[in-house]
């Protein structure tokens, strides 16, 4: 959803840039899956989740270097009547509780 943000120039380098998101994505999915087999295997579940909590630190020191500043569209009108999270989660929890299996749901 912030691709088209951060890339508005034109709709060639949007395509281009699109293109590229997927493959990398689609990349990165598989050899990753695979690399974490492997270190699931020869290190433990421990050192798999240590590699992973540090992976999410980094991912998040990479996106705090974005330095774009985004403005919204004059011509979107805001809806004020949107329920917060709060609300939804709320609402969420009514029905579950409300439901014959709502139970099973939160077990899982």
């Amino acid at each position: 959803a912030i691709l088209p943000l951060l890339v508005h120039q034109d709709e060639a380098k949007l395509k281009l840039a699109t293109s590229v998101t997927w493959l990398a994505w689609s990349t990165v999915v598989a050899l990753a899956s695979s690399l974490g087999g492997f270190v699931a295997k020869f290190l433990g579940f421990q050192p798999c989740f240590l590699i992973d909590s540090s992976l999410y630190l980094v991912s998040a020191a990479f996106l705090g270097q974005i330095q774009e500043t985004f403005r919204t569209d004059p011509n979107v009108v805001e809806q004020s009547n949107k329920p917060g999270v709060f609300e939804m989660v709320r609402d969420g929890l009514k029905e579950l509780c409300g439901s014959k299996n709502g139970a099973l749901v939160l077990i899982k």
